[in-house]
C-alpha cells in the first residue's frame, strides 16, 4: 500500500518515459465535509514527460449526498478519469517555481523535491466531481410550494396540484 500523502517520485524522475503505477483502495469516512459511503479505488499512472510528470488517474467511491428537491440523502457514484501535469519548484516556497508567473502557469499544479501528495489530487478530483444540483431521481417531485410535504412520498390535496 503506498502513502498517497508522500508519493516518492524521484526514481520516474530520473529518467524520461520513466513510470509509476498505483493501483488501491483508500477507506476514508469523509472528505472536507463529503461522507463517503465506499472505499475509493484508486488507480493512478505517473509517467515523466521531461518538463513535467504527467498524472492520470480515475476515481471511483460512493459519496451521501442531499437531494435538492426533496431533502432526502441519496447515495451517488462518482467515477471520474482525470489527467494532470505536475511541475516541480524549485526553491522552499511554492512560488519559488523558477520564473515569472505566466497565464498558463494558474492552471498548473506544483510539487516539491521527489514527493508528490496525491491524497490533495484525491480531494480535489471529488469536489470537482460532485453536482452543483444534486438530485436523487430525475422524478423527484420534491415538496409542495404551498403546504410544503414532500410530493415523493404524500399525496398533496392543495388547489395548487
Amino acid at each position: 500500500m503506498v502513502d498517497l500523502v508522500n508519493v516518492d517520485i524521484s526514481k520516474i524522475k530520473q529518467n524520461i518515459g520513466s513510470e509509476l503505477f498505483i493501483e488501491q483502495d483508500e477507506s476514508l469516512d469523509t472528505i472536507e465535509d463529503i461522507k463517503l459511503t465506499s472505499p475509493i479505488s484508486i488507480k493512478f499512472h505517473l509517467v515523466n514527460i521531461g518538463e513535467s510528470i504527467r498524472l492520470r488517474g480515475s476515481l471511483k467511491v460512493d459519496v451521501l449526498l442531499q437531494c435538492s428537491r426533496c431533502l432526502e440523502d441519496f447515495n451517488f457514484k462518482l467515477n471520474r478519469d482525470f489527467k494532470i501535469d505536475l511541475y516541480e519548484t524549485i526553491g522552499e516556497k511554492t512560488e519559488d517555481y523558477g520564473g515569472e508567473l505566466q497565464v498558463e502557469d494558474i492552471e498548473r499544479i506544483f510539487y516539491r523535491q521527489d514527493n508528490i501528495n496525491l491524497m490533495e489530487q484525491i480531494r480535489e478530483q471529488i469536489i470537482l466531481s460532485l453536482p452543483i444540483k444534486p438530485i436523487c431521481q430525475e422524478s423527484c417531485q420534491g415538496f409542495c410550494s404551498h403546504c410544503g410535504v414532500n410530493l415523493n412520498k404524500t399525496i398533496c390535496i392543495c388547489n395548487d396540484n
